[in-house]
């Protein structure tokens, strides 16, 4: 395809400018060609790949939905449905663990200790186990730096010590990998999980499995109807979305962890999660404990 131009000097500046770019243009248009044939042959390829992963993540929702186990790690925040059968697989039998702390000796999170005589030398963690359950701890780890919650002061108050580095994140992996025993151990779910993320968590591992949808609300094709003023939505309480979705509610908790959270300055949030609140009515500030279907549990504790 040569472009026409209007002169008649072939031998001009302008001629042989007008005579390259055209020559370049028609090699471009057919390398464009060729590339196009190339990249639909890498769509159908890629296509037929993404159709096989998707076949074995709905059978691995389908396995985690099923498990209690898996559904108790992904209350954690920033446990994945991957996180929690891994661990689970991992961990095996749970009972086999006498302590949290043997549990992230386990995954090789504890650091070495060499000792001769008087001479004590800790060194890095062990590296011991399951590498890969030990590498999804650290990747689940990496979010705390802008998280709320007592896992997320606790990663912030080591980053403002040792600065952002991996003895930092491999810490706050270790308290995961002890709080997965915990859970495990006791059946309950993560007492201080993000209610919104929690929620949704959950509702999608139950949609990807189940294919079941909401629970409760407006039977199909009837229009829903808002429950609240202004037509907003409420955020369930933690212990809500726990019940709605099978898992147990939570338990008390001790003076002592009350006291602690106190300290920490994580109360607020822990309240924040055990009512049902209003987007709208925090907006105006016109959230209360009256209009909320449940006290916080620390009110509870401490009287």
């Amino acid at each position: 395809m040569i472009l026409p131009f209007a002169t008649s000097d072939l031998m001009s500046t302008r001629s042989r400018s007008h005579t390259a770019f055209s020559i370049f243009t028609e090699r471009r248009f057919a390398k464009a060609k060729s590339c196009s044939r190339g990249n639909k042959s890498d769509l159908r390829l890629l296509e037929a790949v993404q159709a096989e992963i998707d076949v074995f993540e709905l059978r691995l929702a389908k396995l985690a939905y099923e498990a209690e186990r898996v559904k108790l790690l992904i209350t954690i925040p920033g446990a994945s449905i991957v996180v929690g059968q891994t661990l689970v697989a991992a961990f095996g039998d749970i009972m086999r663990f006498v302590s949290g702390d043997s549990a992230a000796s386990y995954l090789g999170l504890t650091p070495a200790t060499r000792q001769s005589a008087n001479s004590v030398c800790h060194g890095p963690i062990t590296k011991q186990g399951n590498s890969t359950a030990r590498a999804m701890l650290v990747q689940a780890t990496q979010q705390y730096s802008r998280k709320a919650g007592p896992l997320g002061h606790f990663f912030q108050r080591l980053k403002r010590r040792k600065y952002h580095n991996a003895a930092v994140v491999v810490a706050t992996a270790r308290k995961l990998a002890i709080i997965a025993w915990r859970l495990l151990t006791t059946g309950e779910p993560y007492c201080y999980a993000q209610r919104v993320a929690t929620a949704t968590e959950l509702g999608s591992l139950r949609i990807a499995a189940s294919d079941e949808k909401g629970r409760g609300g407006s039977p199909r094709g009837v229009k829903p109807t808002a429950k609240l003023s202004g037509g907003s939505k409420t955020i369930r309480s933690l212990d809500d979305t726990y019940e709605n979705e099978g898992l147990s509610v939570r338990s008390p908790l001790p003076l002592g962890e009350v006291r602690h959270l106190r300290e920490t300055g994580a109360v607020n949030f822990v309240e924040k999660s055990s009512v049902a609140t209003d987007p709208q009515r925090i907006k105006t500030g016109t959230q209360t404990a009256e209009n909320t279907r449940r006290q916080p549990e620390i009110s509870q504790t401490e009287e």
